[in-house]
């Protein structure tokens, strides 16, 4: 059963990213018919992050992953609830935990899931299409602001596919965490003028994969 959690993990995820990416080359097409003349790579925000990810990004990494372990352990640790949605079946970390148990092919499975579904399908959508274009037409404040919304709506259909719930205090927790990530996610990619989406999914990846090990070694 261990092998095909991996497998189905590995081909959920990567059909994931290449649902996003084939989005994104729709919309591309779409502008590229309009005269805007910019490579499909540079659309996406597949640039160099080097200017990005400096001593503050590093720094504001290690606190989000932090947060993470501190966060996913209270949770699971001292509140029924979260610790049920945590490990439900419906959850992406307690399906894998479930499935291959605590072991190799749960952390691979884990990894896959985290910077590649989770971290890379959601980045190219939310900060690389949504985001890039947000902060262009509305300003860095305004646009970071509007695209951490949108990412916390996104966060809040799927908390109530998996608690069946629209209010809650996981939905509220939720709100605060993923709005929140949502607008740290944004800020490291357009500070200092970037484009690139690199930093963002490595901290986006980074945080899920933390909050995955700290329920790996919990559970």
């Amino acid at each position: 059963m261990e092998p095909n959690i991996l497998l189905n993990v590995t081909k959920d995820s990567f059909t994931q990213l290449f649902v996003a990416l084939f989005i994104g080359l729709i919309v591309f097409g779409i502008l590229k018919i309009l005269k805007r003349k910019k490579s499909f790579v540079e659309f996406i925000g597949f640039k160099n992050p080097s200017s990005q990810m400096d001593k503050k990004y590093f720094a504001i990494l290690f606190g989000l992953a932090f947060f993470s372990v501190v966060t996913t352990y209270l949770q699971f640790s001292f509140s029924d609830t979260f610790r049920g949605f945590l490990t439900s079946d419906t959850s992406p970390y307690g399906k894998i935990l479930k499935g291959s148990g605590v072991g190799i092919i749960s952390l691979l499975s884990g990894f896959i899931y985290c910077f590649v579904s989770a971290g890379g399908s959601e980045e190219i959508l939310f900060r690389g299409l949504i985001a890039k274009n947000l902060l262009k037409w509305l300003g860095n404040f305004y646009g970071n602001i509007v695209q951490a919304l949108i990412f916390w709506l996104m966060h809040l259909l799927i908390f109530r596919f998996v608690t069946g719930e629209w209010f809650s205090w996981v939905q509220a927790f939720g709100f605060v965490v993923s709005f929140g990530l949502g607008l740290i996610l944004g800020y490291v990619n357009f500070r200092k003028n970037g484009e690139s989406i690199w930093p963002s999914w490595i901290a986006h990846g980074t945080v899920n994969f933390v909050t995955f090990l700290t329920l790996f070694f919990l559970f």
